[in-house]
């Protein structure tokens, strides 16, 4: 039979603990598969077919998205891509997306990256952020958010039981 006093301690603290390394080591995983892909691809020479700005949201959760295409031919087969890095990103200030737009205008010849092993999957830039390691940077914060609270709240269930033992 369980102790009293562990019968009585929240148990939601320790999923606030576990979840940072597990989203850590998600990201670490991803970050490798990116760096595997980014290491294989090769180089094609595209043209910008389209280069806008959109939002979505409204108010102050209005963010921009880029509506980027561009396409590139590998082994006389046309494509279409739309990616500037591995990860999609958003922007919460219009200025910032059509900023990052000026590289890319409209009928402009550019650099495709594409994956040889799955001709489809292209980015402009291979230095951008992946999906990893914007993971990796989100398990950090949460880190330093949840960490504390899980650690307080358990702390303060412990400083509970021992008030209540006297």
């Amino acid at each position: 039979m369980e102790p009293q006093e562990n019968r009585n301690r929240p148990r939601w603290p320790f999923i606030l603990i576990v979840i940072p390394p597990l989203l850590f080591a998600l990201g670490v995983f991803l970050d490798h598969r990116e760096e595997a892909i980014l290491q294989r691809m090769q180089s094609a020479s595209g043209q910008i077919q389209k280069a806008e700005v959109y939002s979505k949201g409204q108010g102050e959760s209005t963010t921009y998205h880029l509506d980027l295409r561009y396409e590139y031919t590998i082994a006389e087969r046309d494509y279409s891509g739309y990616k500037i890095g591995l990860a999609n990103i958003m922007y919460n200030e219009k200025a910032e997306a059509l900023e990052v737009l000026k590289k890319y205008p409209k009928g402009s010849q550019v650099t495709v990256y594409y994956d040889p092993q799955d001709p489809e999957l292209a980015v402009l830039e291979k230095s951008e952020p992946g999906n990893g390691a914007m993971t990796m940077a989100l398990s950090v914060i949460l880190l330093l958010i949840l960490w504390p609270v899980a650690f307080l709240v358990l702390w303060q269930a412990r400083k509970n039981q021992t008030s209540a033992k006297l």
